[in-house]
Parts: structure tokens; sequence; C-alpha cells
């Protein structure tokens, strides 16, 4: 007797929950061009490359905002988990964006280092305070969201916040002491962080595609689980994967006593699948075999297998 069971555990996100987004989006485009135009009458290389940068935050939240909405579709023929993995798409986005920029915010850094320019440190000093109050409202926003592509907008964001006190700091001391080699200093130092961060998340990403088992799950730990309950003489085909970052995936192939009842199989899942939610397995596929089943179908060897 063969039973299999999926738990689905299924997604809402409404219009409302994309509204931070679109705030976000809206407030980070404006500045960009703010950012832009501060450049244009300062000369700042710091504000060149942060607009540029912000330039791609605007499209990445762009693209998010379309991403999370076809994400929020249910499952079809055609995908069967659901949309939830277009969201990898949006941190792919954004994480290209942030590391190709930076890239170019190092090599016309290096260039301004090479020749340096004075400019107005007071239009850089206003922007950074815009910048600060800009980037904490947009990642007061996105940071409620839970999938994998607010998760990589809020890392970007807090990232910003920390890169316009940088560049406070940087505009006072600019101001009062003429250190106007802090400008490309900094922003070659800022881009190296946002390329590691940017490879780091890549990783992570990486490892999904890959269907490889989560970093916070330990794999010997869910079979001692499984395995623990007095009916269940083996665990085999286990398979944990991620599928957004969010939600958990295990799929296992049970082999219990002969002669349970029907009924005793059914409480022998549900005693398992609670055991997975407790590790954050929302979704599980469990088949279960009986013992003199598995063995003549070759799963088992009867002198290697305790009953």
């Amino acid at each position: 007797m063969k039973n299999s069971h999926n738990y689905d555990h299924s997604h809402v996100h409404s219009n409302q929950s994309l509204k931070p987004i679109l705030i976000t989006f809206v407030l980070n485009l404006v500045f960009a061009i703010i950012e832009f135009i501060g450049f244009i009458f300062s000369g700042s290389m710091i504000l060149y490359s942060s607009s540029i940068h912000d330039i791609g935050d605007s499209t990445t939240l762009f693209a998010t905002l379309l991403i999370e909405q076809k994400a929020n579709n249910g499952r079809d023929k055609k995908y069967s988990y659901g949309y939830r993995r277009f969201t990898l798409i949006g941190s792919i986005i954004n994480y290209t964006i942030l590391g190709v920029g930076s890239g170019f915010a190092i090599i016309e850094s290096i260039h301004k280092l090479m020749n340096l320019e004075i400019f107005d440190p007071y239009i850089l000093l206003y922007t950074s305070v815009l910048g600060i109050i800009i980037n904490l409202i947009g990642f007061k926003l996105v940071n409620t969201g839970e999938s994998i592509s607010n998760k990589a907008l809020a890392a970007n964001l807090f990232a910003d916040i920390a890169n316009f006190i940088a560049i406070f700091i940087s505009s006072l001391l600019i101001i009062n002491f003429d250190l106007y080699i802090l400008d490309p200093l900094f922003s070659i130092a800022f881009s190296i962080y946002l390329i590691a961060i940017s490879l780091k998340a890549f990783k992570h990403i990486f490892k999904i595609v890959m269907q490889a088992v989560p970093e916070n799950i330990d794999y010997d730990q869910i079979i001692k689980h499984i395995t623990k309950h007095e009916f269940i003489v083996d665990a085999h085909d286990i398979h944990i994967w991620d599928l957004d970052s969010e939600d958990y995936i295990l799929t296992v192939h049970l082999v219990i006593k002969d002669n349970l009842s029907d009924t005793q199989i059914m409480e022998i899942k549900e005693h398992i699948r609670n055991d997975l939610e407790q590790f954050g397995i929302n979704h599980s596929t469990i088949e279960v075999d009986t013992y003199t089943q598995a063995v003549f179908n070759g799963e088992l060897d009867r002198n290697n297998i305790k009953q």
C-alpha cells in the first residue's frame, strides 16, 4: 500500500503588500535624479556613482513589483509549485546591477583619484542628508516583507543608509579640512563592499537553484526525527530543498511495520509532518510502503533491516 501526501503552504500577497515597494520605487527614482543633478552642479564622484547605483535600484524595484505581482499567482498546470521562485529573478537583477555598477564606480573613482578636482562639498552634504532620510523610509517599508526579493531590497537600502552616513561624514571633513581625496577613496571602498555582498547573495541564489539543502536545515537531525517513531522501519529517498528562501520542501519514502491500520498510518504521517514544520519545512510529500512490500520491491535487504 502506497500513500503520499502533499502538504500545501500557500502565500497570499495582496496589492496592499506591494504598496511599500511602489512607494520606495518612486522615492528612489526621484532621489536618483536629484543625485545626478547634484553631480552636475558639484562634480562629486560620489554623487555620480551613487546616482547610477540608485537608478539601478529603481530599475530593480520596478522589476520586483512586476515579479512579485506574478509570484502572487497560485499554482497551475504549467507551474505546479506556483510562481514564488520568480522572486529569484528580482534578486538576480538587483545584485547584478549592484555588482556591475560598483565595478564601474571603482574604475571611475580610480581615474578621479589620479586627477583630483575641487568641487562644492555643501551639495554633497545636503544630498547625503536627503539620502539618509529617503533610504530610511524605503528600508522601513520593504523590510516588513519575507520574500527573497524584499530581503535583497532591504539589504540594498540598508547599505545605502550606511553609504550616505559615510558621505555625510566625508562631506564635513572635506568642508573643514579640504580632504577632497576622500571622495574617490570612499567610492572605491564602498563599491568593493557592495561587490562582496553581491557575490555572497549570488552564492545563496545558486544554492537555491541547485536545490541544495538549506543552510539552516540539519539533514541528519531531520532523518533522526523521521525515524524515531516506533512503527517506522526505514526512511530513504529523502530530499530537502529550498523553493524561494521562504518555503522548504521535503520528500521521503517511509517503510513501516506490517499490519498497521489505515488510521495508524495517517497518524504516523501527521506526526512526521508536525515534526517537519518545527524545522520550517512546510511542504512535505510522504510515500509509505509496508516492510513486506519494501522487501518484495527490492527497496530493503531483509538481512540488514530489523523489524
